[in-house]
């Protein structure tokens, strides 16, 4: 496939009719977009993609994929957008089927909250999405919704306006849209409806083998009921969404303000601290607290602000407990269990970068942050009313558990730069602390008279599905994705640990000592044994080696490490460096990265401690 100008094509995230989705890096700054690229002698998908493109550029909601620019220059046409490298809805649900079971109505209501959001905004603007399915909601690195694919959206001229083409997917359109009749904004409820209820049952409300079976039971069928495990509430609200008769569905602003939609969006609450630009750029476009969350005296103490409460609730929506969260200062999450297991990697490191926040050397003003000062001038504001910007959307919880495996000496040209004769028959193992997690812009912190400490870039393996005792041929079954982090070595304490017949905790395991990358899909890496690494300081290239030099490989890994101990979702396996690990001074800065995927930077600074 030929390369958009400006662009480097990586790799192909979906194919379909009318054309491509590839994977593209940025040349100018090496930043990672999806770009739709329709068939070259397809002209009405081209004229579509064109059309596409004048809707998106009009829309800024964190919920809606960004539009980044549209490339049609000679016979070459792209459509250039946000990479959500979580991949689609539809994808998620089978992996969560597959290897975890049904979701928490928790996880569920966080989902569907944010689609509610951005159909909203939608609507605000006179567009309706009219193809709403799972395959057209992704999920960023974070968890974060983005709905994308507005090829058949139509804008009306004003809020009475009835659209009447038929269009979409037929298991998710509405029964007044299959009947030929005029629809509104009303059809798009629908279709949330259908989502919702995959979400809770994993196949859409009305399925048959046939085009003719699955319109005739939108049309007259009954909906079969979702598990009694839900709260009635959530079974309600289901129901009320389909409703064949689309005068007697719910607005989005009726839904926002139900009361099983209000106890969870209090629940969506959480942190961004400085140490996370890319949540801050991308909650660039935000709404009003007052009109989404309705007065909650008894809950939280709107409009003074003094606090925000967290309310635990069970099936039935009694209160369980209050959790009190000062926002003096960026709270710590307080979030319910979550089954999303591609987000525990990232759970346990925003859970440290939160820490870290609360250390000194950590503190800066946000107010003087450029990003922060245009996210706060908008107005539609996330939850700045409260605390701004010290809150903003996430659907990060905390990971309770979760752990780190290190893999030592696992190439043979590093074994013998650190002495040894040839590398170790059996792999070796160590673990790290989740609390040494710093992700990308964060600073790696070295305390002082520490001594060398050495850089170790390495492949991580994210595990998306537990197990113990995994069979060497099932081991990739076991895999979410994959990361670059940089294992942090205080080498003269572990020459000592090692003299001593210690272990290597204290040089391997201080705060800030495991610099991570965002999740890398599984489905992006055609092969992990095929990737090059690399690592510099300052502008210096120190590491520059291959995965494919592993001693070890991933799958025999993977099932290693399992007859030692249950692997479970969310832990990450980091599996040996390469040759050229060398001291980082302090004042430097680290850039390593997976060439043609992903790249990061961390300064190096010393730690200041508070007493």
């Amino acid at each position: 496939m030929h390369d958009i100008d400006g662009y480097e094509t990586l790799a192909v995230l979906g194919t379909g009719q009318f054309g491509n989705v590839v994977l593209v890096r940025r040349k100018s700054d090496r930043k990672l977009f999806a770009a739709k690229i329709p068939h070259e002698e397809d002209n009405a998908a081209r004229q579509a993609a064109r059309q596409e493109a004048q809707l998106l550029m009009t829309l800024q909601h964190v919920n809606i994929i960004q539009f980044v620019e549209l490339v049609d220059k000679d016979s070459q046409l792209a459509l250039v957008m946000e990479y959500a490298s979580g991949g689609d809805l539809e994808a998620f649900l089978r992996w969560q089927q597959e290897s975890v079971g049904r979701l928490s109505e928790s996880a569920i209501m966080r989902i569907f909250i944010q689609i509610v959001l951005a159909l909203q905004y939608l609507h605000e603007h006179r567009v309706m999405h009219r193809d709403l399915k799972p395959k057209n909601i992704l999920l960023d690195g974070d968890g974060i919704v983005k709905l994308t694919d507005f090829g058949v959206s139509k804008l009306l001229t004003s809020s009475l306006d009835f659209a009447q083409t038929m269009t979409g997917t037929p298991h998710y359109m509405a029964p007044e849209l299959l009947e030929g009749g005029a629809y509104d904004y009303k059809s798009d409820v629908w279709s949330l409806g259908c989502v919702l209820y995959e979400l809770a049952v994993f196949t859409p409300p009305f399925n048959g083998t046939a085009l003719g079976a699955v319109v005739g039971k939108i049309l007259h069928g009954e909906l079969l009921p979702i598990s009694e495990q839900y709260s009635s509430q959530l079974r309600a609200l289901v129901s009320n969404l389909l409703e064949k008769d689309s005068s007697r569905r719910p607005s989005l602003s009726d839904i926002l303000k139900s009361d099983v939609v209000q106890r969870h969006m209090l629940q969506l609450v959480s942190v961004a601290t400085s140490h996370q630009p890319m949540l801050l750029d991308q909650f660039g476009a935000r709404i009003n607290l007052h009109e989404v969350i309705k007065p909650l005296e008894s809950v939280s103490p709107f409009p003074n602000y003094p606090s925000i409460h967290t309310v635990d609730h069970n099936s039935d929506g009694n209160h369980d407990q209050v959790q009190h969260m000062p926002v003096a200062k960026p709270p710590r999450l307080i979030q319910p269990e979550t089954d999303f297991a591609r987000q525990l990697f990232f759970e346990n490191q925003l859970a440290s970068t939160s820490r870290g926040f609360e250390d000194a050397e950590h503190s800066r003003s946000f107010q003087s942050d450029e990003r922060v000062k245009r996210m706060c001038a908008s107005t539609n504001a996330w939850f700045t009313e409260i605390s701004c910007p010290l809150l903003v959307l996430s659907v990060m919880t905390k990971a309770k558990h979760k752990k780190i495996i290190a893999i030592g000496k696992n190439y043979e040209a590093h074994a013998r730069e650190m002495g040894a004769t040839s590398a170790p028959k059996d792999p070796v193992l160590f673990l790290k602390p989740t609390t040494s997690y710093v992700r990308n812009g964060g600073s790696v912190l070295l305390p002082p008279g520490i001594g060398e400490v050495h850089h170790e870039v390495e492949l991580g393996v994210v595990i998306g599905k537990g197990g113990k005792d995994i069979a060497e041929s099932a081991s990739m079954d076991h895999v979410a994705g994959y990361a670059l982090a940089i294992d942090m070595t205080a080498r003269d304490l572990q020459a000592k640990a090692k003299k001593a017949g210690l272990p290597w905790t204290h040089a391997k395991g201080l705060d800030t000592f495991t610099p991570i990358s965002d999740f890398i899909p599984k489905s992006v890496v055609p092969s992990p044994h095929d990737l090059n690494l690399w690592l510099k300081v300052d502008d210096e290239l120190r590491q520059n080696g291959n995965t494919g030099d592993m001693v070890h490989n991933i799958p025999f890994l993977i099932s290693y490490v399992s007859r030692i101990m249950t692997l479970e979702e969310g832990d990450l396996l980091i599996t040996g460096t390469p040759e050229g690990v060398g001291p980082v001074p302090v004042g430097s800065v680290l850039t390593a990265g997976i060439t043609g995927l992903i790249d990061v930077r961390f300064p190096v600074e010393t730690r200041v401690y508070k007493a």
